[in-house]
C-alpha cells in the first residue's frame, strides 16, 4: 500500500475519533445536568455517562497521533 493510502487511512481515523469526541462533549454540555438516572440510592446525572468515551478518545488521539493534536482537539472541544 502506498504511502499516501495510509496517511489517508490516517487521517480517516482521527477525523473519525474527533467526531465522536466532540458528539460526546456536545451531549456531555447540552443533557448534561437536565436528566437524571437513578441508580440504587444514587442519582446520577446523564451528562457523566458521555465523559468515559471522550476520555477515551482523547488518550487514543494522544497514543496514536500525539499530545500537541489531543491538546488541539480538547480546545476546539471547549
Amino acid at each position: 500500500m502506498p504511502a499516501t493510502d495510509l496517511n489517508e487511512r490516517r487521517e480517516r481515523v482521527f477525523i473519525a475519533l474527533a467526531g465522536v469526541f466532540l458528539c460526546s462533549m456536545t451531549l456531555l454540555n447540552v443533557i448534561g445536568i437536565t436528566r437524571f438516572i437513578q441508580l440504587g440510592p444514587l442519582a446520577l446525572a446523564v451528562g457523566v455517562l458521555p465523559y468515559p468515551l471522550t476520555f477515551l478518545c482523547t488518550d487514543i488521539i494522544c497514543e496514536l497521533y500525539g499530545k500537541s493534536r489531543a491538546n488541539f482537539l480538547v480546545t476546539v472541544g471547549l
